[in-house]
């Protein structure tokens, strides 16, 4: 009961905001959506994002490199950057909590980044961090859903033998984000979470 009247909150507020209905509470829930369970089939969807990931490190390779007179420097820069791709495939289209409108959604995600050296991008390099992903989405309003993904992945790191030549390291996945549909088909998204943040276009089909 607490998630679903928290949920109920939220989607008040989406409502309140995006239809400037402060003035006029009672047209606050009129997009309210999230207490209408979900009867029909949810579709497939295509994500295309520009990503930033803030902890290279977990990445791969080795943090520092010992040149031999107790000096220790950093391989890569501390950030990267580049496109990717994400496929959501429904599996729940009315999902773990019934009495809600809710869908889970499972996935895959692949990302090729480009990252600055230790001396900038003068010199950079490729990783392409790739894995699967679950999502469990809740629908606020019409206009605007939210999400949590949970997933891992596997992060081949391509450099040449000066930077430590190829490596592949593991890492875990979880994000929050929200959905703005501006149709049925076409919409945008923004998550946060570990290890990346990204700014997407959704395609439904």
């Amino acid at each position: 009961m607490r998630l679903r009247n928290f949920l109920c909150t939220l989607a008040v507020l989406f409502s309140l905001v995006g239809q400037g209905s402060l003035i006029d509470p009672g047209n606050a829930s009129a997009d309210l959506i999230i207490n209408r369970p979900f009867s029909g089939k949810r579709s497939i969807e295509l994500n295309i994002h520009g990503s930033a990931y803030y902890d290279s490190g977990l990445g791969g390779g080795r943090g520092c490199w010992n040149y031999g007179n107790g000096y220790c420097g950093n391989y890569y820069g501390a950030y990267s950057v580049g496109p990717g791709i994400s496929m959501l495939f429904p599996i729940l289209h009315n999902g773990f909590i019934p009495s809600i409108n809710n869908a889970v959604y499972i996935g895959f995600f692949v990302d090729t980044i480009f990252h600055p050296s230790y001396y900038g991008w003068n010199t950079w390099f490729l990783s392409l961090p790739i894995g699967p992903m679950l999502q469990w989405r809740f629908y606020l309003i019409e206009m605007i859903s939210v999400y949590a993904n949970l997933g891992f992945g596997i992060w081949p790191w391509f450099t040449d033998s000066a930077y430590g030549g190829t490596w592949i390291r593991g890492f875990p996945l979880f994000q929050l984000g929200a959905n703005f549909h501006f149709t049925q088909k076409i919409g945008m998204n923004i998550q946060f979470g570990y290890p990346s943040a990204q700014l997407g276009l959704n395609i439904s089909f």
